[in-house]
């Protein structure tokens, strides 16, 4: 069995040692890794609020958006062509 260690000190963990993907910490080390991590947070939620917002503007455009018969695209097509 392999002995797990912290991946910035090298010193042996006990079961259940903090991680972050497959990079296990000591307490001192993740502590350090995930203080002052708020600014992540926020452009998060600017990152969520800009999707909801394409989103529902993507919405408004198709449910105003003009139907065309097979006649009008091909006239449209022809010309772009």
């Amino acid at each position: 069995m392999s002995v797990s260690v912290c991946c910035v000190c090298q010193r042996p963990l006990e079961e259940g040692a903090r991680s972050i993907g497959r990079r296990l910490y000591c307490d001192e080390h993740h502590a350090k890794v995930t203080r002052e991590r708020d600014h992540l947070w926020q452009s998060g939620w600017v990152l969520v609020a800009a999707l909801v917002g394409k989103a529902c503007v993507a919405g408004s455009v198709k449910n105003n958006s003009i139907e065309f018969t097979g006649d009008e695209t091909h006239d449209i097509l022809t010309r772009a062509l």
